[in-house]
């Protein structure tokens, strides 16, 4: 009789997918579904929050002000401007959850190609590539960060983006490189080397599929760094302007001052980024599982704590 399907290590029903298998494996991780519910649920009402609330972000209503959490502002208003947290914070989450987005993107790509390159082509490109890496490294992300703020008299949105991109992609590129130097010498590779098909070909058609299991987890777990950064640099105050770009940074820099007074003005932008950064580690640990091939949690090299290691932040 063979082991039910549902059990851990189990053999997978025949005729499934890769993609159904692995959805019915994160499926099975409760806590992965629980952080991908709560992540789609601050990433909608950030999108939709005017639909959501009937206040507006920056419009000050003074006679409300200062108001603990209850009805109709359940999470309080501001003090003496009397604007509504929860729409705040509903409208910080845009800006932050766009940084991690788009950071965690730009360096999972740049990571992928320069860990590409570097695994196949060896030689003095690896070499190159791998003192780059490790230069990188050596740079203390926070300090660059804000030495750049301190130095801008503005800090943009896009600015934002590039340099945590360009301060993260580091820990990508050692894992695809690891992973695409055990992978060149397989018989694929070889059959299509010899085949005459380039590099290139062969990075993007035999390589690159076979590592996107390890650059998804990365990318994920780089998302949840990238909003931590962020909102670090903005409750210092060197990062994006409140006015222009909200964020859950800039919301506990404004309440900063006010926090013996209104607790709540804290803890509200507070938890969105401790939720959204537990949420996005859940996710990471339910695709980690998912796309194991080997089973679910056999391979210790996509752990988080591996990956933690590596980034050496």
């Amino acid at each position: 009789m063979s082991a039910p399907a549902d059990r851990p290590g189990a053999a997978e029903p025949p005729g499934r997918t890769h993609l159904g298998i692995a959805w019915r494996r994160f499926r099975r991780h409760r806590l992965g579904m629980a952080g991908a519910v709560l992540l789609l649920a601050l990433a909608l009402g950030a999108l939709i929050q005017p639909a959501l609330s009937p206040y507006s972000f920056s419009s000050p209503d003074p006679a409300v002000g200062g108001q603990g959490p209850g009805w109709p502002h359940v999470f309080g208003t501001t003090d003496p401007l009397g604007q509504d947290v929860l729409t705040r914070v509903m409208y910080g989450g845009r800006t932050s959850l766009a940084v991690g987005l788009a950071a965690a993107l730009a360096a999972t790509l740049l990571g992928t190609t320069l860990g590409a390159l570097a695994g196949y082509l060896g030689g003095a490109v690896d070499s190159v590539i791998s003192r780059l890496t490790d230069l990188f490294l050596t740079a203390p992300p926070l300090a660059v960060l804000i030495a750049l703020g301190s130095a801008v008299d503005r800090v943009s949105l896009g600015l934002v983006i590039l340099v945590i991109a360009a301060l993260s992609w580091m820990p990508v590129a050692r894992l695809v490189r690891a992973e695409v130097l055990a992978l060149r010498e397989r018989e694929c590779v070889l059959a299509a080397r010899a085949m005459g098909a380039g590099p290139v070909r062969i990075i993007l058609r035999h390589l690159l599929p076979n590592v996107a299991s390890v650059v998804i987890v990365a990318a994920t777990l780089l998302v949840g760094l990238a909003i931590i950064v962020e909102s670090t640099l903005s409750f210092l105050g060197i990062g994006l302007d409140a006015i222009s770009n909200p964020s859950w940074g800039n919301l506990l820099e404004d309440a900063r001052s006010e926090v013996e007074d209104g607790w709540w003005l804290v803890v509200f932008p507070g938890a969105a980024i401790v939720l959204t950064v537990l949420s996005v580690s859940f996710v990471g640990e339910a695709l980690r599982q998912a796309l194991d091939p080997r089973g679910r949690g056999r391979d210790r090299r996509l752990s988080a704590r591996a990956f933690g290691r590596a980034r050496r932040w």
